[in-house]
């Protein structure tokens, strides 16, 4: 077994990693506790953070000093005043704070992810890269670097085909080319099939089709009874919430019609609820904004029931659904669209209802959901069927794939 250096290269560090970087840490670890892979984590954290931090022997979080800290600066100092001495006492901020009053937001982030990339190549004897996408930035920022050591594209969202990049011609050369250079591309079953028929054969072969590895058996963190409190149902929804795809109203609307059963449904989201409600919501719908990844993770395994919010994007799936099958616990699934990809994993999960988004919630859909909380609180699936079920989206089956899609990248550059 070949011990190699990798640099995963993803977005948001630290606690408040979103979906993406928690699966791009899922992966690191895997590799270096398994696999006895040296490992590098780049990305940017918010909070300023601009030193390098091991997290165990032979495992490091670099994080991208120029972004942290204007950051943090841009969030300290209201006075212009200050917050320009403050930029232009570290040149790093400076230079990157000039680039983004000049430079499209593409643009800024490839070129500051590249110019980290290339010095941590210079310091260090890397064996194979993967960059993590959404964003899209990562895999431009790879085609940037003129090095020999080998790339993987992990693509866990769409790029051209994007709901929010759609038809923009630009957007597919540079998709195009970040595919042409890399080693390798890790992707999902919905954005394979995405690829046009006309797509260069040489890229095509390079694509290995993998699941999210969100089953694993998720332990609780700090004390949830902050946000859990009383004898009451407690429903939870943690994620993103969208005006457009994931609009949450159908759902607070639905749950306005149970608050006489004792059942509170809570939201974890950095969006408020102002974005969507021209009021303040029911007394039984409580949103508590962004929580670390650590609380979120204390919130869904002490709810009673978790909660998904369908998109309206057919071709992303939302790992989050993984993560909820993992706690074993019910679900409640609010699907907007008929070719929803939650649904086909949801058919084989025990305690899932599947609840059709309409104008207004029917009679008969707050019955359903009223008679599937009342009844199936408290329930909870082993882990051991759970993994039995989603063999194919477990950690140790993904990881062992892309630990082989690594050996062959190391393998094709060192003929070359």
């Amino acid at each position: 077994m070949e011990r190699y250096y990798l640099l995963i290269v993803t977005n948001s560090l630290h606690s408040f990693m979103n979906a993406n970087s928690e699966i791009a840490y899922r992966v690191a670890h895997y590799l270096n506790d398994h696999y006895n892979c040296r490992i590098m984590v780049l990305g940017y954290d918010y909070s300023g953070n601009s030193k390098p931090i091991k997290l165990q022997d032979d495992f490091t979080v670099v994080p991208i000093d120029s972004i942290g800290k204007l950051s943090a600066i841009q969030q300290r100092y209201t006075n212009r005043f200050f917050r320009l001495l403050s930029i232009f006492a570290h040149p790093d901020c400076w230079r990157y704070f000039l680039i983004q009053k000049f430079c499209s937001c593409e643009y800024r982030l490839s070129v500051e992810y590249a110019r980290m990339i290339r010095k941590l190549l210079r310091a260090n004897q890397i064996d194979c890269i993967i960059g993590f996408s959404y964003p899209v930035e990562i895999p431009k920022a790879l085609s940037y670097v003129d090095t020999n050591v080998p790339y993987i594209v992990y693509k866990l969202d769409p790029w051209s085909s994007h709901y929010t990049l759609k038809n923009r011609d630009d957007e597919k050369q540079d998709e195009h080319l970040a595919e042409e250079k890399a080693a390798a591309i890790i992707t999902t079953r919905l954005i394979r099939k995405d690829y046009p028929p006309d797509t260069d054969p040489s890229i095509l072969k390079k694509i290995h089709v993998l699941e999210f590895p969100n089953i694993v058996e998720i332990q609780p963190g700090t004390d949830a009874g902050t946000f859990l409190k009383g004898e009451k149902i407690h429903c939870v929804f943690a994620g993103s919430l969208y005006p457009d795809i994931r609009n949450p109203v159908f759902t607070i609307r639905l749950f306005e019609r149970l608050k006489d059963d004792s059942i509170v449904f809570h939201l974890f989201s950095m969006q408020d609820y102002d974005k969507f409600l021209p009021c303040k919501p029911p007394e039984n719908v409580l949103f508590h904004g962004a929580v670390d990844s650590d609380t979120a993770r204390s919130v869904m395994c002490a709810a009673d029931i978790l909660v998904n919010i369908g998109n309206t994007i057919p071709n992303q799936m939302p790992s989050k659904i993984l993560t909820y099958i993992s706690l074993g616990l019910p679900i409640l699934n609010v699907v907007k669209i008929s070719d929803c990809p939650t649904l086909s994993y949801l058919q084989k999960y025990p305690l899932a209802l599947n609840i059709e988004e309409t104008q207004e919630p029917s009679e008969e859909a707050v019955e359903q959901t009223r008679s599937f909380i009342l009844k199936n609180r408290g329930k909870r699936i082993p882990f051991e069927t759970i993994k039995r079920l989603y063999s194919s989206c477990t950690l140790e089956y993904v990881g062992s794939q892309v630990y082989n899609i690594v050996c062959s990248a190391v393998e094709e550059a060192g003929k070359e």
